[in-house]
C-alpha cells in the first residue's frame, strides 16, 4: 500500500516540506487505507449477524407477558428465601431443643409428662426475648420455683427411686363378681372403721 505522498507525486503533485506533516495528519483523520475499511467493514457485518440473532431471540418473547414473569420470579424469589428461613428456624429449634435436653438430662422429674411439660416450657422460654442475658439454668430455676424461690412440689424429685410407681402388677387381676362395692367390703369386712 502506497502512502499519500507517493500517490501525490505520482501524479505531479509535490508537497511542500512544511506541509507534508500537516497532510498525512489531515488524511489520517478523515480517511481510511483499504485494510482499515476492511477491518471495519467485517465489524459491522459480525455485529449485523449478531443483533439478527438477538432479534431472533427476542421474537420468542414475543407476546410474553414481561410483567407476569417478573411476578413469578418475585413469587418464587420470595418462597425460595421463606423456604430457608424456615430450614434456619427449623435446624435451630433443633439445637436449641438440643440443648435443653442434654441440660435437663441430670435432672430428675416426678413423670415423663411433667419433663415434657417442662421441656417444652424451657424451649420456648429460651426462643422468646425474655431470655436475653438469662442462663438456661435461671430459666429453669424460674419454671420449678414460685416467687419466694422455694421449689414446687410434684415437678422434680431429689432420688429417682422413689418416683411414683406401681407397687404390683394389675394386669392379670380379675374382678370380683359382686364387682367393686363387693371386692372392698370383702377387703375391709373386719376393719371397725369401714361402713360398707
Amino acid at each position: 500500500m502506497k502512502n499519500i505522498e507517493t500517490i501525490l507525486s505520482d501524479f505531479g503533485i509535490t508537497i511542500p516540506e512544511g506541509k507534508a506533516a500537516d497532510l498525512r495528519k489531515a488524511v489520517a483523520e478523515n480517511y481510511k487505507t483499504v485494510a482499515e475499511y476492511t477491518k471495519l467493514q467485517e465489524r459491522h457485518d459480525a455485529l449485523d449477524t449478531s443483533l439478527k440473532d438477538v432479534q431472533g431471540k427476542l421474537a420468542a418473547f414475543d407476546g410474553v407477558d414481561v410483567a407476569a414473569l417478573k411476578g413469578q420470579i418475585t413469587t418464587l424469589t420470595n418462597d425460595l428465601q421463606t423456604e430457608r428461613d424456615n430450614r434456619k428456624k427449623d435446624a435451630a429449634a433443633v439445637k436449641l431443643r438440643s440443648t435443653v435436653d442434654t441440660f435437663l438430662s441430670g435432672k430428675h422429674f416426678v413423670n415423663d409428662i411433667t419433663r415434657e411439660s417442662i421441656t417444652d416450657k424451657l424451649v420456648t422460654a429460651l426462643g422468646s426475648d425474655d431470655a436475653r442475658g438469662k442462663s438456661i439454668d435461671d430459666l429453669f430455676t424460674g419454671l420449678v420455683t414460685d416467687q419466694n424461690g422455694k421449689e414446687i412440689p410434684g415437678i422434680l424429685v431429689a432420688d429417682p427411686a422413689s418416683k411414683a410407681r406401681f407397687s404390683s402388677d394389675h394386669s392379670g387381676m380379675v374382678p370380683p363378681a359382686g364387682g367393686a362395692k363387693e371386692y372392698v367390703a370383702q377387703k375391709y369386712k373386719n376393719n371397725p372403721f369401714f361402713r360398707g
